[in-house]
């Protein structure tokens, strides 16, 4: 399934949206060629500002429908998504705990998605008196990806101070997948 995400930003009017996966690109028999929210001649709608939508897998344009859900006013507004699937990344400091002087690592495993994953994943290692990971990081490297697996720093950086460390890693996405990144506490190394 693909997953994603409207956000209407349209001002005062209060948005009815309904999506739709089309399966030609000029949408030329909007009532027959497209889904939508996930079926096939489907005629409920979904009104909500912000939204997700699943839909089966395949080939589709994908289109939001907007009109005004408090005057009803037509005609309604046609926005074409660009839909990107879902990545997952997961990471692991390593090591998790050191002495100053020692050497850290990082790796991160970047899965989902569609077809073969390319783009970038930046690491970048944050000092103890960086706690909320803004700056200039102490260490960044950025590896290239060539599809779903496992990337790892190196040669690393040595620890210069005791405290806690912080990793983030960020994948880039691509044409067709998403960008995923870690949060700052999610990869703690506690140097002594």
């Amino acid at each position: 399934m693909l997953n994603f995400k409207v956000d209407w930003t349209g001002g005062a009017l209060v948005p009815d949206v309904d999506i739709y996966a089309c399966s030609d690109s000029t949408v030329a028999n909007f009532g027959t060629a497209c889904f939508e929210d996930g079926g096939a001649g489907a005629t409920a709608s979904k009104p909500q500002a912000t939204g997700d939508h699943q839909y089966p897998a395949g080939t589709h344009w994908f289109v939001a429908e907007i009109f005004d859900s408090t005057s009803g006013v037509s005609p309604n507004y046609f926005v074409t998504i660009n839909a990107k699937a879902v990545t997952t990344l997961s990471t692991s400091a390593n090591p998790t705990t050191a002495v100053v002087g020692d050497t850290l690592n990082d790796s991160a495993t970047l899965g989902g998605g569609t077809g073969v994953l390319s783009g970038t994943i930046t690491f970048r290692l944050f000092t103890p008196s960086q706690a909320t990971c803004a700056g200039t990081p102490a260490y960044t490297q950025t590896v290239n990806v060539t599809g779903a697996g496992t990337y790892t720093t190196s040669p690393g950086f040595k620890s210069t101070a005791a405290g806690t460390w912080r990793w983030r890693a960020t994948y880039s996405g691509d044409a067709k997948n998403q960008g995923r990144s870690t949060t700052c506490s999610a990869e703690p190394v506690t140097v002594s």
